[in-house]
């Protein structure tokens, strides 16, 4: 029995798409593109990205999610090929010791990965139109949640939504 199938996940699609991740070698490029100058004590600036990564891929909607989301569910980060969780404070020094050189950097790598990946940027325009699916519609939300308001969610009149 492996590590991973000794351990449970809420995420087991997450660990699926990790599969292809690195099948893929997307952080790779990453890798190979992005230099970030830090000490490391425990983890590389590139295990600390992957950790944010890992985050918002999970749903978080902030690092602060990271000791939260990710660091619990050791079965995400091993299918991520991490022996471990940064810590989301060290995540975020490393996001913030990055500058415009690394942003400019980070710009070419996902550049990279969508020249590669992304059938949108393969597409034909000359030969066809290409369909986009577009939801213009707002989501609900409390009247206290981040960045709601009053209006017309979905025919709805006075209802609180973003």
């Amino acid at each position: 029995m492996d590590a991973l199938s000794s351990e449970f996940s809420a995420r087991a699609s997450l660990v699926a798409l990790s599969h292809w991740f690195q099948h893929q070698g997307i952080w790779q490029v990453v890798e190979e593109q992005v230099q970030i100058e830090q000490k490391v004590i425990q983890y590389t600036p590139h295990e600390k990205l992957l950790d944010g990564l890992i985050v918002r891929l999970a749903g978080g909607r902030g690092l602060v999610e990271i000791n939260t989301r990710v660091r619990p569910d050791r079965a995400v980060q091993r299918a991520f090929g991490r022996r471990g969780c940064a810590d989301q404070s060290t995540v975020s020094d490393t996001l913030n010791s990055c500058q415009e050189r690394q942003v400019g950097q980070l710009r070419t790598a996902l550049k990279q990965i969508l020249q590669q990946h992304s059938p949108t940027y393969r597409h034909a325009y000359d030969q066809r139109w290409q369909v986009l699916d577009v939801a213009l519609t707002g989501l609900p939300a409390g009247r206290k949640g981040e960045q709601s308001e009053k209006g017309d969610w979905a025919h709805q009149p006075g209802r609180w939504g973003r």
